[in-house]
């Protein structure tokens, strides 16, 4: 298994937030790992995943589909520098959650790529308070219940 999965820095960027995730392919193999927290938010089937693209597009709203294949066709082009996306996905209970997807490709000296690795953002996760109604988000009364000892 390549060294870019399975080394320290990628445990200590994964485990660093419960809803910042982050992924690292090698595009050579096309296989690519996904933080724990990612799998079991996302509903995947495991840390490591050949062919993400296919899989990760399923979990993709569909009228977000095209948007976001036409940013990451464009990284892997190479006439985009980076992907730079929101977008809705389907968490593991079946709803549509808004993230914000940022990505790079690294290339090797005859120009083909390499590594593509980057993060995603759960948005819903950044604000403690719903600004409309001013309650508490879904994402903290969740926490709030899990930090309790309680599960739902």
């Amino acid at each position: 298994m390549s060294d870019i999965f399975n080394n320290e820095l990628f445990e200590a960027f994964a485990s660093a937030s419960d809803n910042v995730f982050i992924y690292v392919c090698d595009m050579k193999t096309n296989i690519s790992r996904w933080s724990k927290a990612s799998v079991e938010y996302f509903g995947l089937s495991g840390e490591y995943l050949e062919d993400a693209a296919t899989i990760w597009e399923q979990h993709i709203h569909p009228d977000d589909r095209a948007l976001y294949n036409e940013d990451i066709s464009g990284v892997f082009s190479g006439t985009k520098p980076r992907h730079e996306c929101q977008y809705r996905a389907r968490n593991r209970m079946g709803e549509y959650v808004w993230v914000e997807c940022k990505g790079s490709v690294i290339w090797d000296d005859a120009g083909n790529p390499i590594i593509f690795a980057g993060l995603m953002t759960r948005l819903d996760g950044q604000n403690k308070y719903d600004s409309l109604t001013g309650l508490l988000t879904t994402h903290e009364l969740h926490h709030c219940k899990f930090s309790q000892g309680r599960g739902i």
